[in-house]
């Protein structure tokens, strides 16, 4: 299973975008401040907002877009990418409600398939009210019993998960080598 789609609402530099992906390998490739990275660190927000939910509420929290309140946590919590504040995950820092319903103003969406045909989404909302941020699943048409087995464990495989591992800072291609024998 890969991730075919993205859709980001108020992401960074994306007010709204869809990004396709293709061929089970993506490159990303594009000039200075395109969005490259925007597009990774995206998938490392939509994959810690989901870890999140499922912690907190089990795989069934994915399914309750309908619920007002998310979970709630502070920048010092948010571990996947690195930003002064925040609202710098919104466009141009802007994080009011303008035309959201639910007051959850960024969204970030994935799609897959778990079958040939049977495409899949998973969209993961964001809310910041007051320094703290507020993430719940905001739209999806998993089933239940796509997710969870009769015993109530997870199903593991019908739904992506990401590995986001950021740059390191300081390492040049000046540094020492270290010689093995």
């Amino acid at each position: 299973m890969y991730i075919k789609k993205i859709e980001l609402h108020r992401f960074k530099r994306f007010r709204d975008q869809s990004i396709d992906l293709q061929n089970h390998l993506s490159l990303v490739v594009g000039g200075n401040n395109s969005g490259k990275s925007t597009i990774l660190q995206a998938l490392a927000a939509w994959q810690f907002c989901k870890t999140l939910t499922e912690i907190e509420k089990g795989r069934e929290g994915w399914l309750q877009t309908k619920v007002k309140s998310g979970v709630g946590l502070g920048i010092v919590d948010f571990t996947p990418l690195q930003v002064p504040s925040l609202a710098h995950m919104w466009t141009n820092l802007k994080t009011n409600k303008e035309k959201e319903p639910d007051g959850y103003t960024l969204k970030i969406k994935v799609f897959w398939d778990i079958a040939p045909g049977q495409e899949r989404h998973l969209e993961m909302g964001m809310s910041l009210a007051n320094d703290r941020l507020f993430v719940k699943s905001t739209a999806t048409n998993l089933t239940k019993a796509e997710i969870i087995d009769a015993k109530g464990s997870p199903i593991l495989g019908n739904v992506p998960s990401v590995a986001y591992l950021p740059p390191f800072a300081g390492i040049t291609d000046r540094e020492g080598r270290r010689a093995s024998r």
